[in-house]
């Protein structure tokens, strides 16, 4: 870590994202000693996403699906700072870290993911959780452990994330032997997994089904309690804890930066990974959009895929050399674990349920974070 503030670095790396966690590894070996690297983030800690499921269950440990930034970026010849970039000037191309400070840069690369879409009215209740930042997994774990019998627990949000953490719930309790919690998903929409074909989606429903997972369509929440939430302003649940799975939103940090964003907020790119509107500033992972591919996913897949091109067009960039285009592949393999080592395997509108495609998940995973 460092102790003072830099006046100016060559390369700015914000966010300790999957993409930022390859070039931790690999930028310095691409350039000579004499450039200066700086990574801030907000956290000392990077939460390998694939393995969040598997760490509420009690698979994985909290050190083996973290990596240690300031660690890291100590072996790779990187300087960091623990801290929140409050404001990005792109014109005096300066960074504000936790209001006060400033730092320079000659290339700015931002890998600062998504938020959670959450009512406002909830943000003060202590026993409502969003699923990210991942760091709040460790809270979900401690709430786990002080459950009883009977509790009623609440996910929001009917996609992937929401029934892999339903999943992982369900095991995990299994595995402490705290029976009879209740597990609810509430989802807005008439279907959970809409992106998923429906054979696969009607499979995945009838395991949740014998999980005891009780799926709520078509609901919107309308009023929040401490204990209870009404649903459409008629039926009303009782709960002790809620975690929020709902779709991503974009970070707020982009606005007033003068970069060009799309229409939800999200930092516009070209093939390249560089911004459309600023040729010193590049993305990766769920904080950016492609003008050319305006419906891609916010999956860790794409972030894993692009760390490659961004470190090479952030070399060839100060080099003066030409850059690599990165194309998003237009669908990919996806695992989704169902607890007790057994995962459901779909791509190209076919699946496989079992324990192969958990053991497929895992070494995916476990590649990943010994590799990157």
């Amino acid at each position: 870590m460092m102790d003072s503030f830099p006046d100016k670095v060559d390369f700015l790396l914000v966010g300790g994202g999957h993409a930022h966690v390859n070039l931790i590894y690999n930028l310095r070996k691409k350039l000579t000693q004499k450039e200066t690297i700086l990574l801030v983030s907000e956290d000392n800690y990077q939460y390998y996403s694939g393995m969040a499921s598997g760490f509420l269950e009690g698979i994985y440990s909290l050190e083996e699906m973290t990596f240690n930034l300031p660690k890291m970026c100590q072996e790779h010849g990187i300087s960091f700072i623990k801290g929140k970039v409050t404001r990005i000037d792109t014109t005096s191309q300066r960074i504000w870290i936790d209001y006060e400070h400033t730092v320079g840069y000659q290339y700015l690369s931002l890998d600062i993911g998504s938020r959670i879409a959450r009512p406002t009215f909830t943000l003060n209740i202590k026993n409502h959780l969003p699923i990210k930042p991942w760091s709040n997994l460790t809270m979900i774990k401690e709430w786990m452990f002080k459950a009883n019998p009977n509790d009623c627990w609440i996910l929001i949000g009917g996609g992937a994330a929401g029934v892999e953490i339903a999943f992982a719930l369900r095991a995990g309790f299994e595995k402490m032997e705290k029976k009879g919690i209740n597990i609810t998903i509430i989802h807005r929409y008439a279907d959970i997994l809409k992106d998923y074909p429906v054979k696969t989606r009607k499979k995945i429903i009838q395991y949740l089904e014998r999980k005891n997972i009780t799926i709520q369509c078509n609901s919107q929440i309308t009023q929040v309690f401490e204990t209870a939430i009404t649903l459409n302003n008629q039926e009303t649940i009782p709960y002790q804890k809620i975690i929020f799975t709902t779709g991503p939103i974009a970070p707020g940090l982009f606005e007033g930066t003068g970069l060009k964003l799309d229409n939800k907020g999200y930092m516009l790119v070209d093939p390249n990974l560089r911004s459309i509107s600023n040729p010193f500033v590049f993305g990766a992972g769920d904080c950016i959009g492609f003008e050319d591919y305006p419906n891609i996913k916010k999956a860790g897949v794409y972030a894993v895929r692009q760390a490659s091109y961004l470190c090479e067009n952030l070399v060839m960039l100060n080099e003066g050399k030409e850059l690599k285009a990165y194309y998003p592949q237009q669908d990919y393999l996806s695992i989704m674990s169902l607890g007790h080592k057994k995962a459901i395997l779909h791509y190209k509108g076919l699946y496989w349920l079992g324990m192969w495609p958990w053991k497929i998940k895992n070494w995916i995973d476990m590649k990943f974070v010994k590799k990157s």
